[in-house]
């Protein structure tokens, strides 16, 4: 398991840092754990949820999607 800070998720993510603690809070980012009092993400649970709303806004569009991860 890779484990990302909030910095890094919000590079993976291209969000800000506080838009990942934010949505984190609200329990709308899957993977995320605290150790030690830092707040972490599972790179693999946060590439999966990327893959999952892309699939799920192409199908918004009618559109099909390929991803490379597949």
């Amino acid at each position: 398991m890779r484990l990302l800070t909030i910095v890094e998720a919000a590079e993976l993510l291209r969000l800000s840092p506080v838009t990942v603690r934010k949505m984190r809070c609200e329990g709308r980012l899957p993977g995320a754990l605290r150790i030690g009092g830092r707040a972490l993400f599972d790179a693999s649970a946060l590439e999966a949820h990327v893959r999952a709303k892309a699939r799920e806004f192409a199908a918004s569009k009618g559109q099909a999607i390929s991803l490379s991860d597949d």
